[in-house]
């Protein structure tokens, strides 16, 4: 099944699958700093993850932290 999301005005192309596989995670840059935002898969509002007020990001690779 396919879904069609919006993301917020300022959001980067590059999208991450979360490793449980229930959202996506995106940079949204805006007002001069940028933050990763989560996107649920079931529908739920997109929120930031991150609150950074500084600084814009310029390239990202996003890893899940594990639990070991």
């Amino acid at each position: 099944m396919w879904k069609s999301l919006d993301r917020p005005a300022g959001a980067n192309d590059r999208v991450y699958g979360t490793a449980d596989s229930t959202a996506i995670d995106y940079i949204v840059s805006a007002g001069g700093f940028s933050n990763v935002w989560r996107q649920p898969l079931d529908g739920e509002p997109a929120a930031p993850i991150t609150a950074l007020r500084t600084d814009g990001i310029f390239f990202s690779a996003l890893s899940p932290i594990r639990n070991r």
